[in-house]
């Protein structure tokens, strides 16, 4: 089974560019926790607000800017891909898997350094 993963990103802004930065927030919106999907290709959206995706070759050290982590883990098996790109394509067999979602700073520290109030997040869906 193949999962297509869209992100859709937009970052806050503030009228003085001295307004606090808001905390980023990412968030399944397809398939929702505890799913069942259909074997076969899958799309997955996540939804990232307050937080820039950039892409990983370029470096804009300081601003509130960076990529994500995206995890499957079925069993034993786990794999990571990391992009700024909105689209990822993991292969699933039958089975119960785990979707996670991080957001990291360009430079590869994890955001919950800065803004203590962010959680990544973890949906588990059923594939049959």
């Amino acid at each position: 089974m193949l999962i297509s993963l869209l992100l859709v990103a937009c970052a806050g802004s503030s009228d003085t560019g001295e307004a606090e930065a808001e905390t980023p927030i990412v968030s399944f919106v397809s398939p929702t926790d505890g799913a069942t999907v259909t074997a076969g290709d899958v799309d997955v959206s996540i939804a990232v607000e307050h937080f820039m995706l950039v892409d990983l070759a370029k470096h804009n050290e300081g601003e509130p800017e960076g990529y994500i982590s995206f995890t499957y883990t079925q069993g034993d098996t786990s794999e990571t891909l990391e992009s700024g790109e909105t689209t990822f394509t993991a292969t699933l067999e039958a089975g119960a898997a785990t979707l996670t979602a991080d957001l990291y700073f360009e430079d590869g520290d994890q955001i919950g350094e800065e803004f203590a109030d962010f959680e990544p997040v973890t949906i588990a869906v059923t594939v049959e």
